[in-house]
């Protein structure tokens, strides 16, 4: 009984804003270096400091900031793949199997065809013929015209 009073007032324990805002501060300190926008970094700080309030953790801790900092920039990058500046899932949707094999194996060659105010078409050169595909300029990581 007496271990349920003090879980009850545990709970009841919050942590102040202050203490939010000083531990979102330290954390994005110490990954701004990684995002490169401070904005960015204090942003996702945040949320992850709100979340371990939620969980009615009452101290951050320097220990949990170092554990959040390798957290955050040593995971590997999961993104998609870029064949010349094209992602992985525009050449998925617009090409069947055998396409995407020359374009992902055979392809020597690749240029921007034609411009548009927001897409470009791609030009594929592969040993088997051209290929091509409209891509958004929005996720497009190549060189325009």
């Amino acid at each position: 009984m007496i271990t349920e009073g003090y879980k009850f007032r545990i709970k009841d324990m919050k942590m102040k804003k202050s203490t939010m805002f000083r531990a979102a501060h330290k954390l994005a300190k110490s990954i701004v270096d990684k995002t490169e926008n401070y904005r960015m970094a204090m942003s996702y700080a945040l949320k992850l400091i709100w979340k371990m309030a939620k969980d009615y953790r009452v101290r951050v801790t320097d220990s949990n900031i170092r554990h959040m900092t390798y957290e955050l920039t040593h995971k590997p990058y999961t993104g998609p793949k870029y064949k010349d500046g094209v992602p992985d899932w525009i050449i998925d949707q617009h090409f069947d199997e055998q396409e995407k094999t020359a374009i992902w194996n055979n392809s020597f060659n690749s240029r921007v065809k034609k411009e548009t105010e927001k897409a470009v078409l791609i030009q594929f050169d592969t040993d088997y013929g051209c290929l091509f595909t409209w891509c958004p300029k929005s996720v497009y990581k190549g060189e325009l015209i």
